[in-house]
């Protein structure tokens, strides 16, 4: 059934009783993005007016569609109708203008005329398309959304240069899970985007297409390079108190590390680094040497810029480093005795295999000679990790004559360190002297004078 569209009066005398009336029909072809409409023209009269004469024509879009020569009371007469094409928007929205009239040679008629325009319905365009961001290897979920239940659509991608199909015939959702062959284009970074084409499909004729892009990623989880190290004490003589190269002794041992690093997926190692617990590092494989911690991590980074670490711990023995500590002196300024008393630091455990010692010797000789004594060996008494003479000071000896320089000097020694303590013992110095013509005083006194105390350094001539 048509649809009324417009009416119009004539503009003669008797006009008002007489009319033009405009009508459609519609049909779209969603294929060709058109719309077909179909007008017909009447003319009618009201209030029991009636007219004739010779005939007047009638007219829709300018286009002659037929004539008229009376009209009857109260009637409703068909002129003719006019068929239009009209072609939407890509959008698929379209507007359809129109104009009709009719003309009669009648003084009490003359013409009626009308115009205007159609909003058309919008024909169902190309379908919408989502996708979300997935990982390579992992699956991304296409939505379409659609005009029309009888569209379909084939779905095709644009990576990094890389292109091909998805699927074809979709309706409205796709799982597509990232081919592995994207890893090649993401070689040097993380992510990228990735473009989908989705083409519209009424049966075999194409609608329309749309893109969307979504991230494209690599899952840093399961992309770490792998790492890996193998730590050794190169140091041969620790390793013999250890009994073992998996075991490090604190200052001494010497860690010799070959590290291992595997990229994933077309990336490539671009850095590497160990580091001690200690501070000390290294960019590859080698040794690091007078260790001072058990733990190191080996880090490595790809291409990509996704790091992986792991940690290596040894067994340390947490060795003290020997020290020594002493005073030599004499008993009096000018007697012949010299007395030692000593203390100091040593590792008092055991490496593993072998057990730490701690050897104690010293030796003296005149300052003005080149020849030393023999060692003589020392016991020092032990509480702990430190060592010394013990509560009484050690005499070494009678007979240093006071008016002689002497050096001494003290060895500790223990598996790993030898280390000397070297110092002097001066001549033996008076507290004054006196001659037949002076007295002098050879340290600092204090006499007392009424109230007040003096300093002096004497020297009094008799």
């Amino acid at each position: 059934m048509a649809t009324y569209l417009k009416e119009a009066t004539f503009s003669g005398s008797n006009g008002s009783h007489f009319y033009i009336q405009l009508y459609y029909d519609i049909s779209q072809n969603t294929n060709t993005n058109q719309s077909t409409l179909t007008y017909y023209l009447y003319v009618g009269s009201r209030d029991n007016y009636s007219g004739s004469g010779s005939a007047g024509n009638g007219y829709i879009n300018g286009n002659w569609v037929g004539s008229l020569s009376s009209v009857g009371k109260n009637s409703f007469n068909y002129i003719g109708s006019r068929q239009e094409t009209v072609n939407h928007n890509a959008d698929g929205t379209g507007t359809a203008n129109y104009s009709a009239s009719f003309s009669f040679p009648w003084s009490n008629l003359r013409d009626a005329s009308l115009s205007g325009s159609i909003t058309l319905p919008t024909i169902p365009r190309a379908s919408s398309v989502t996708a979300t961001d997935a990982n390579v290897e992992s699956a991304t979920s296409i939505n379409i959304s659609r005009a029309s239940t009888s569209f379909k659509h084939t779905l095709t991608y644009s990576f990094e240069g890389l292109t091909g199909t998805i699927a074809e015939n979709v309706a409205t959702s796709y799982g597509w899970t990232i081919p592995t062959s994207f890893y090649n284009k993401l070689t040097n970074k993380k992510s990228a985007t990735c473009t989908i084409t989705c083409k519209t499909y009424n049966g075999s004729t194409l609608i329309g297409s749309k893109t969307t892009t979504f991230k494209v990623s690599v899952n840093e989880e399961t992309n770490k390079p792998t790492v890996g190290a193998t730590i050794i004490d190169s140091n041969s003589t620790t390793v013999a108190l250890t009994g073992s190269n998996s075991k490090l002794v604190k200052y001494f041992s010497n860690a010799q590390v070959t590290m291992s690093a595997t990229a994933k997926n077309g990336a490539s190692i671009v850095s590497k680094s160990i580091v001690c617990g200690d501070g000390k590092s290294l960019t590859d494989s080698g040794t690091i040497n007078n260790v001072e911690s058990g733990t190191f991590v080996i880090t490595a980074t790809d291409s990509r810029g996704i790091s992986n670490s792991t940690t290596v711990t040894l067994d340390m023995k947490d060795y003290i480093n020997l020290s020594v500590n002493a005073n030599f002196y004499r008993t009096q300024p000018t007697n012949n005795t010299i007395a030692l008393e000593y203390n100091g630091n040593y590792f008092n455990q055991s490496f593993g295999s072998q057990n730490n010692t701690l050897g104690l010797k010293y030796r003296y000789k005149l300052s003005t000679s080149s020849t030393w004594s023999s060692y003589t060996n020392l016991t020092p008494t032990k509480s702990g990790n430190t060592y010394s003479n013990g509560s009484s000071a050690l005499v070494l000896g009678t007979s240093f004559d006071y008016t002689k320089e002497y050096d001494f000097e003290l060895v500790a020694s223990d598996k790993l360190q030898t280390i000397t303590y070297a110092t002097k013992v001066t001549q033996g110095i008076p507290v004054f002297d006196w001659g037949k013509e002076d007295f002098q005083f050879n340290v600092p006194v204090k006499l007392a004078s009424g109230n007040e105390i003096l300093d002096y350094t004497v020297v009094d001539e008799w």
